[in-house]
């Protein structure tokens, strides 16, 4: 960890000497990296965030069918029967919207209401941040004046004043008493795809209907899967209720009426989920790629590079001082490129936020937080290793992990790969001497001297032992005689 900080430094030198090369690789990596971490950000918001509900693989909405209609309301009648027929659903219940002019706390507001039966609440698992929710009795013609409140109602027009809870607002000229406050994160999945905001909650009061008249179709329907009971099973039993209403009132119902359940999260997310793992598999490739094109440009670079790793390694850098020098040299370019993608990735954010090309639910929620800088380390680890596979690939070719138990050969390797590859002149000769330790030895040290030797054209290497060699670079002769030249 001492030699780091210098590491570093060189690394930047090395870098600044070149670069094309540099920004070329930043910017592949900038690209890779910021559109998988752009896209990652509106798949973690819309998909893997669950909806705001307790239990929300189990929340479903209802839908009539007809020959002429693949997805319509129910009625009041219809809805008396699914709630006391079905066993496989519990808390069903009906909403629809409406608005109100809010008038008596500032300048009058136009708000969007949602009237709801009680049962709504306990299938959503809904919970107030102050005050209560309305009950059953409460949801009868003549006693329904009374309203829950959004939280960012609450707080905008009235400063968050818990003393609002008990008290009377106008809604359309008419008192409402305050009951609560809902949590700003509830909504309905149908206000996902209307992309609008419940801002008040009131009383559907739908009072007593009539079994006969079931031709009012008006009413979104919603329950809650009951314990133990699953998709196929309620499906299959509200089949048979409505295969009931055919027989039972067969003027009113042709032979294809029926009724779908369909969970909330494909309510809300069905039309959108393919084209966003289409599009998350589709920036996966272009991060491949990335990594790709990076590895070859480094391995292209490593080329050219060749001559000043064999010297160094001549001069006595170990094999693990090398690779500890590519690794550092590896880390600064890839995280240059992941800083370069993160900033990338908040503009691209921004822009689909603004645009919304695909009518994204949940579009407003979709941000690059303080969890989705690390989703672009992750993914950079990939481009990192590609880095560091083009680095250290160069680095095996000079010191052999499995020669390194023999001293004599690892020496020779390396002197002859340095030889050759630093294009010295048949008259250029360097008198290279090995001095080892007598105990604790690990690495060689070369040391070079200029002085030519005087005993004709060639290099003495001499070991602890006083062992002496000549040899010519690019030539297969050793000593005075020509003959194959012998590695040490």
């Amino acid at each position: 960890m001492s030699t780091f900080p210098s590491d570093v430094r060189y690394a930047l030198r090395t870098l600044t000497r070149q670069p094309g090369f540099a920004l070329v690789a930043i910017v592949t990596m900038a690209l890779g990296i910021g559109a998988n971490t752009a896209i990652f950000g509106v798949v973690n918001a819309v998909l893997l965030k669950p909806l705001p509900y307790t239990e929300p693989d189990r929340v479903v909405m209802l839908w009539s069918h007809w020959i002429n209609w693949s997805k319509t309301w129910v009625s009041p009648p219809e809805l008396d029967d699914y709630q006391r027929q079905a066993r496989g659903l519990e808390h069903v219940g009906a909403f629809q919207y409406t608005s109100f002019n809010l008038t008596g706390s500032g300048d009058p507001l136009r708000v969007r209401a949602a009237q709801v039966q009680p049962a709504l609440f306990a299938a959503l698992g809904a919970r107030p941040v102050a005050g209560r929710l309305f009950t059953a009795e409460e949801d009868r013609p003549g006693r329904d004046h009374v309203v829950v409140l959004a939280e960012g109602l609450w707080r905008e027009q009235f400063g968050g004043d818990r003393g609002i809870i008990g008290r009377a607002i106008s809604l359309d000229g008419a008192p409402y008493t305050v009951l609560g406050v809902l949590a700003a994160a509830l909504r309905l999945p149908i206000d996902y795809a209307s992309r609008a905001t419940t801002q008040v909650w009131v009383p559907l009061a739908l009072g007593p209907t009539d079994p006969q008249e079931r031709g009012n179709h008006g009413l979104f329907a919603l329950g809650r899967l009951a314990p133990g009971s699953s998709l196929d099973q309620a499906q299959a039993e509200m089949d048979t209720i409505t295969r009931g209403f055919q027989s039972a009132f067969p003027k009113q119902y042709d032979r294809e009426f029926g009724v779908t359940i369909v969970r909330a999260a494909d309510e809300v997310f069905g039309a959108i989920r393919p084209a966003l793992l289409l599009l998350l598999c589709a920036v996966g490739a272009v991060l491949l790629i990335a990594c790709t094109n990076v590895a070859n440009l480094l391995l292209a670079r490593s080329e050219a590079r060749q001559k000043e790793i064999a010297i160094r390694t001549v001069l006595g850098a170990s094999r693990a001082r090398l690779l500890r020098q590519l690794v550092t040299e590896a880390i600064v370019l890839s995280s240059a490129g992941g800083l370069a993608g993160i900033g990338l990735a908040y503009g691209l954010v921004r822009a689909l936020v603004a645009i919304d090309p695909l009518r994204i639910p949940r579009a407003q929620s979709i941000a690059i937080d303080g969890a989705h800088p690390l989703v672009g380390v992750d993914i950079e680890e990939p481009v990192a290793r590609g880095l560091l596979d083009g680095e250290v690939a160069r680095g095996r070719e000079i010191v052999a992990p499995s020669e390194m138990g023999n001293l004599g050969a690892v020496v020779g390797r390396q002197l002859d790969t340095a030889i050759n590859r630093s294009g010295v002149d048949d008259d250029d000769l360097v008198d290279h001497r090995l001095e080892r330790r007598q105990a604790g030895f690990k690495n060689p040290l070369f040391v070079a001297n200029d002085q030519r030797s005087r005993e004709g054209r060639g290099s003495s290497l001499h070991t602890a032992s006083a062992v002496s060699v000549r040899c010519w670079p690019n030539r297969s002769r050793c000593g005075s005689r020509p003959r194959p030249c012998r590695r040490w």
